[in-house]
C-alpha cells in the first residue's frame, strides 16, 4: 500500500451514509482511503481530531443563490461552481 502524505485519526467522519469513526488518508492532496484507523495506510504525518467532526470540503454559511435570475433556473449552475471550488455544502442566506 503506497504511503500517504497525511492521516487524520480519531475522527468523526461525515459521509453520505453517515458519521463513521476512523480516519482519513490523504495523498497528493485527495483523498485515498476512508475508514477504521488501523486500514488506512501509512502516513508522512498524522492529526488526532480527537474526535471532531472531519467534513468533505467546505461549508459555506452565507450564500446568496439566484442574484437576479429565477431560483430554480441558476440553481444548478451555481451549485456545481461552488463545488467546483471545494464548496460541499451551501446555506442559503435570506
Amino acid at each position: 500500500m503506497n504511503k500517504a502524505d497525511l492521516a487524520l485519526v480519531d475522527a468523526r467522519i461525515v459521509t453520505p451514509l453517515g458519521i463513521i469513526d476512523g480516519g482519513v488518508a490523504i495523498r497528493d492532496g485527495r483523498i485515498v482511503a476512508v475508514g477504521a484507523v488501523d486500514d488506512l495506510p501509512p502516513a508522512t504525518d498524522t492529526y488526532d481530531c480527537k474526535g471532531k467532526v472531519v467534513l468533505p470540503g467546505v461549508v459555506d454559511p452565507h450564500v446568496h443563490l439566484g442574484g437576479g435570475a429565477p431560483y430554480h433556473q441558476i440553481l444548478d449552475s451555481e451549485t456545481i461552481s461552488a463545488a467546483a471550488g471545494g464548496v460541499t455544502t451551501v446555506i442559503q442566506y435570506r
